[in-house]
């Protein structure tokens, strides 16, 4: 029958005589997947791939879902989250790496900067140290907690260590 509907990830609800509530998987090569710090743990969710997207910007791949940084939604508030996200071209996935003139620290660091906005970059939300702290995006005021350390890795892979926290970031959770 080709009149079957699709269902959206999520719960069914089913009503009737005995309801019940029906889990529908979410396919993880579709979904926005959640961006945080989380203490180093050697795992693939903290590796990142560079790859040159043209004009100085980046597309950041994350090594164990395969999905780029994306700012969700393609919005410029303040707050907006940092998802890891199935490649889609825009300008939501591109970033450039801006050297910072902190010269307190021991290793060089950067800002991540959006391609939507260069006032707009990576921010770990509320300068929080605790394992799963979002990253969103925030405007440029270039304390630690926007800062992050590039450590080089195998394979041609980086590690993005937050200045402020000393944590990796990490692509963790679906939503």
């Amino acid at each position: 029958n080709t009149n079957i509907p699709t269902i959206a990830a999520g719960i069914l609800k089913v009503f009737g005589i005995n309801p019940v509530s029906v889990p529908i998987p979410v396919d993880p090569a579709k979904s926005a997947t959640k961006t945080s710090i989380w203490s180093y743990n050697r795992g693939d969710a903290q590796l990142f791939k560079l790859l040159d997207a043209g004009d100085g910007y980046y597309t950041i791949q994350n090594k164990g879902s395969g999905k780029n940084l994306n700012v969700k939604g393609g919005k410029k508030d303040d707050g907006t989250p940092i998802i890891a996200y199935p490649a889609d071209g825009t300008k939501n996935e591109k970033f450039k790496l801006v050297p910072t003139s902190d010269s307190s620290l021991l290793a060089p660091s950067y800002l991540i900067v959006s391609a939507l906005d260069d006032s707009k970059v990576l921010d770990v939300r509320g300068s929080n140290q605790s394992d799963g702290a979002e990253i969103i995006l925030w405007t440029l005021h270039g304390r630690q907690n926007q800062q992050w350390v590039i450590v080089p890795r195998e394979d041609n892979l980086v590690c993005f260590i937050n200045v402020y926290s000393g944590k990796p970031l990490d692509v963790n959770r679906y939503w």
